[in-house]
């Protein structure tokens, strides 16, 4: 589903920067080792920065197939 409007798309892109930034605030914050059930929060990390690298090459892939990518920012061209 395509955001209704460039603003929507801004605002969603914002809203993922300040969770990103949350997360690291609060990883900082904590001890990484420390579990909650059988999961390390190093563990809940790895995996969040996994899933979200999985979607950014899904993100990539459908530009490259739009013919939108590079994005006018410039990136990586492969």
């Amino acid at each position: 589903m395509a955001p209704a409007s460039p603003q929507e798309w801004e605002r969603t892109v914002r809203r993922f920067g300040d969770a990103l930034e949350g997360l690291e605030k609060r990883s900082r914050e904590a001890d990484l080792l420390s579990k909650r059930g059988k999961t390390t929060r190093l563990e809940m990390l790895h995996v969040i920065g996994s899933h979200t690298s999985y979607h950014v090459g899904q993100v990539a892939l459908l530009r490259q197939l739009l013919g939108a990518w590079p994005p006018p920012s410039g990136g990586v061209t492969w």
